[in-house]
């Protein structure tokens, strides 16, 4: 209703209704949108997320995870790929059915300049790797990661192809490591900021370290089949 220098008022509105389900996403996602904004080079989209997320702390990347950017931009550096707005934390839980309408809240981290698939991953792997850590890490859950995976391409993924022919023959495992690799430099401009200890509890700190180890254990899987 109001902004300026010195103060931001908005209005809210109730809205009554349920959460949505993780079976559906087709319900919150509009898979006729074909804009986008722009095309970038592996090369450059990893090569700004590294700028945008590290550049305001004094962070290194650790050696593992260094090594998978490289290998990504070395194998596939100078293949475009399509650039398009996200959610940003596109999950079931930030969303809402009501009577009429479908709506996704918690826009923290909308962007305009994401890869494409940006919140299908989102919405159909996070709660895996949440599984996983409540479970414990569970080895067996990450081995069959692969598994699950598999199953997203084949049976989530075919809705973005039915709607549009010109992704028929694009490298699904290549968007999923550059989501995985984003990810997981969030968690590090995370971890580096000054005040970090101080804005979480320490169970949310423990489980934000796990959380990054788990990604890090199926990107280095994912990367491997």
């Amino acid at each position: 209703l109001k902004t300026n220098n010195l103060i931001s008022i908005s209005k809210i509105a109730f809205i009554e209704g349920t959460k949505g389900s993780f079976f559906q996403f087709n319900k919150f996602y509009n898979f006729n949108h074909n804009e986008i904004y722009d095309l970038l080079t592996v090369s450059e989209y990893i090569g700004n997320l590294k700028t945008k997320i590290l550049k305001s702390i004094d962070a290194e990347i650790p050696k593992d995870l260094e090594n998978l950017m490289e290998k990504l931009i070395n194998q596939k550096g100078n293949l475009k790929i399509p650039i398009s707005f996200a959610h940003g934390d596109c999950v079931h839980h930030n969303s809402i059915r009501s009577s009429n309408k479908n709506y996704l809240y918690d826009l923290e981290f909308y962007d305009k300049k994401k890869i494409l698939f940006y919140d299908f991953f989102h919405w159909y792997t996070l709660p895996y790797i949440y599984r996983i850590y409540k479970l414990g890490e569970t080895k067996f859950l990450i081995k069959l990661f692969p598994v699950y995976f598999y199953f997203i391409k084949k049976y989530c993924f075919h809705k973005f192809i039915k709607k549009n022919k010109s992704l028929k023959n694009i490298d699904i495992n290549l968007h999923f490591e550059i989501f995985m690799i984003e990810r997981m430099l969030y968690f590090l401009k995370q971890f580096k900021l000054d005040n970090f200890e101080n804005l979480m509890a320490e169970n949310e700190i423990s489980f934000n370290y796990k959380i990054y180890n788990l990604l890090n254990k199926l990107l280095i899987k994912i990367s491997n089949n």
